[in-house]
């Protein structure tokens, strides 16, 4: 029998305690698969004890958590649930604790909201107290309301309410009145409503320039509704030399609109946009560095789908300058058309910094091996082959030479590394990521970051690594110049999820590590800005399509169910372009009916077109794929499953049509 009376614990809590120590508790972190302390449970029902309103029994699970690294986090939890049940003296010695510390940022967000609505002067006080980004545009009009209705505008208090109007959307409501005084005392000018119009055109509703055109003179008001007329339809600037609108306007004002007019239009109709840019009017008086922009973006458009006239304009926007991206597609035009002598004569010609480039470095390699000229080419694929990454690697097939990885582990310091784990950032990120609260263990660990030397950081690396927090690691590794250390930045979790789907799939399995370090570093929790989930990056209506059933999108969340679902979707991908594990690679990414879009209807060699995958993200993301799939494996002790790449190996849309079983692609 337990008695309780004479402890420190409650009976509740005590009894909880024992029933850890003898019976299996749940985990709360899928990644480690460890079991709860007490004072993590202790923790949870704390919280849960706020979030069910009862206060009485959060300071009876507090008592126990005094030297709790997260009871910082539960005491947050406790002012935000009751902030307006408790003195603002005591939320405000709260929030001066962490004065500026992104931890309070919610809870100061909404004290700062419920005193704009019933203490002015304390919520005035407060708002100077706290940083812009923490606030939301109706506290900022609240507050500049309170401030423009005690006195006149002074410089400063126009520059605040100016940058608020210059804003692509309509502001919200909050802000009509602010706005409106401001434009009595003279705030909207006729510049100022020209480049809020400017703005609008380029990234807002077209709508509003209706409105704001409305607000100029008269005489410019013309000027608005050219705005309004390219922002709704770039092609409107093709008129240009037909339309009467275009002609009476004062060339300082139409620069900007042809500008953006046109580069819309490269894009939309790039034709239509060449010639409209050769026909420019007199009237229309470009700098030197417009025209060079105009000139590459051109370039560039033709240079993705070899658009008769590239060589053409990709030697014009050359005259007028130099830029990264137009000698990447410079030197991928060449590529494209086996011009191996016009390849290596442009090299030449670059800066030393861009013939240092590992890209460039190798197809010149290639291409003096084209010409035969062999004993230049192999001195540049000797010392390419010496580094890690896509092209290193490459070089070291060329040469039949096996990669090389130069791993250089990280040698662990005991003395530095309990260092680390006396801090007491590192303590709240630890307990968090236990806990599974990886949002709230990444800002932690991110305060511990900022707070180390280089030493200390690579030392917290090989921490995360053995915590099983994969994604910190490889991160802090590269942070902290450690990038060497091949083995903890290439780890392998989940090994039985991996195994699993690669055997139901049939697919290798360093491929499925590959892709899943390329979506997320392994980050279980990982979301992209297109809600795709999870290990694997999967997107609900994926899953939905998959399974043919409907998925919480936090299942997405679980290790197993995302892998097997990412090892799926690539064997739905073979139906769509072949078991070519580079185009599924690439189908992956960016959709299979781009892949379909971007092959060629003449046979490539299949290292040439991932040269010319038009979508930058998706050729780096293929190049990364590739490389990572190498390296997992040369880990595993097996055959590479990628690479090397079959120099006879050829793509085109109707080797892909002839090799799928059934004619279900749509025509191109």
């Amino acid at each position: 029998m337990v008695h309780c009376l004479t402890l420190s614990l409650s009976c509740s809590a005590l009894i909880l305690v024992i029933g850890m120590l003898f019976s299996p508790v749940s985990t709360a972190n899928p990644i480690v698969k460890q079991s709860l302390t007490p004072q993590q449970t202790l923790y949870i029902d704390a919280q849960a004890a706020i979030a069910q309103g009862n206060q009485q029994k959060y300071w009876e699970f507090r008592k126990h958590l005094l030297d709790y690294p997260l009871l910082p986090y539960l005491e947050r939890s406790y002012y935000t649930k009751f902030m307006r049940q408790l003195p603002q003296s005591v939320i405000e010695a709260f929030l001066q604790r962490y004065a500026q510390d992104d931890f309070v940022k919610g809870l100061q967000f909404r004290y700062v909201a419920y005193l704009s609505t019933r203490d002015k002067e304390a919520f005035q006080t407060w708002y100077t107290q706290t940083p812009v980004h923490w606030l939301n545009v109706q506290l900022q009009c609240r507050y500049l309301d309170n401030i423009t209705r005690s006195g006149e505008f002074t410089a400063a208090l126009d520059k605040q309410v100016n940058a608020l109007w210059q804003h692509p959307r309509s502001q919200d409501k909050a802000c009509d009145q602010v706005f409106q005084l401001w434009q009595e005392q003279g705030g909207i000018t006729t510049e100022r409503i020209l480049q809020r119009i400017k703005l609008v055109a380029k990234e807002g509703k077209p709508r509003l320039i209706v409105y704001l055109t409305r607000l100029l003179p008269p005489e410019l008001q013309p000027i608005g509704r050219l705005w309004g007329q390219v922002a709704n339809s770039a092609g409107y600037v093709s008129r240009i030399n037909r339309n009467k609108d275009w002609h009476d306007v004062d060339p300082t004002y139409l620069t900007p609109i042809v500008m953006v007019g046109l580069e819309r239009l490269i894009w939309q109709d790039v034709e239509q946009a060449m010639s409209t840019f050769i026909a420019l009017p007199s009237n229309v008086q470009l700098t030197q560095a417009q025209e060079f922009f105009l000139t590459k973006t051109i370039a560039i458009s033709l240079s993705l789908y070899d658009e008769p006239g590239t060589q053409l304009w990709l030697d014009k926007a050359r005259d007028l300058g130099m830029a990264d991206d137009l000698r990447d597609w410079q030197i991928s035009h060449y590529i494209r058309h086996n011009q191996w002598l016009g390849l290596t004569q442009f090299v030449t010609k670059l800066d030393a910094k861009f013939r240092a480039d590992s890209r460039v470095r190798y197809w010149q390699a290639k291409a003096f091996d084209v010409l035969g000229e062999a004993e230049q080419s192999a001195e540049l694929f000797t010392s390419l082959a010496q580094e890690r990454h896509y092209y290193g690697f490459k070089a070291s097939d060329a040469l039949s030479l096996p990669i090389q990885l130069n791993q250089q582990s990280v040698s662990e310091d005991k003395k530095t590394i309990a260092l680390v784990r006396s801090n007491a950032h590192f303590k709240m990120a630890k307990e968090l990521f236990a806990l599974a609260k990886f949002s709230a263990a990444r800002y932690q660990w991110r305060r511990l970051l900022n707070e180390l030397s280089d030493t200390q950081g690579a030392q917290a690396a090989t921490i995360a690594y053995e915590m099983q927090w994969f994604d910190r690691g490889i991160y802090a590794l590269a942070e902290f110049g450690k990038s060497n250390d091949v083995i903890r930045r290439f780890p392998r979790p989940y090994p039985e999820y991996f195994a699993a789907s690669a055997t139901k799939y049939s697919h290798p399995k360093s491929w499925l590590y590959a892709i899943a370090r390329r979506e997320s570093a392994f980050a279980p929790d990982a979301r992209s800005s297109a809600n795709a989930r999870g290990l694997m990056q999967i997107l609900p209506q994926t899953a939905n399509y998959l399974t043919k059933n409907g998925h919480k999108t936090s299942q997405l969340n679980d290790p197993k169910r995302n892998i097997a679902l990412g090892a799926q979707y690539l064997g739905y991908l073979s139906d769509k372009v072949t078991d070519n594990i580079v185009l599924r690679t690439a189908a992956y990414n960016a959709g299979w009916k781009n892949v379909q879009k971007w092959l060629p209807l003449d046979a490539m060699p299949l290292e040439q077109w991932i040269e010319l995958i038009p979508f930058k993200e998706t050729r780096e993301y293929v190049k990364a794929v590739i490389t990572y799939e190498r390296i997992y494996a040369q880990q595993l002790n097996q055959l590479s499953a990628i690479q090397p790449i079959n120099a006879e190996e050829y793509v085109s849309y109707t080797i892909l049509t002839s090799n799928l079983e059934t004619g279900t692609l749509s025509a191109r």
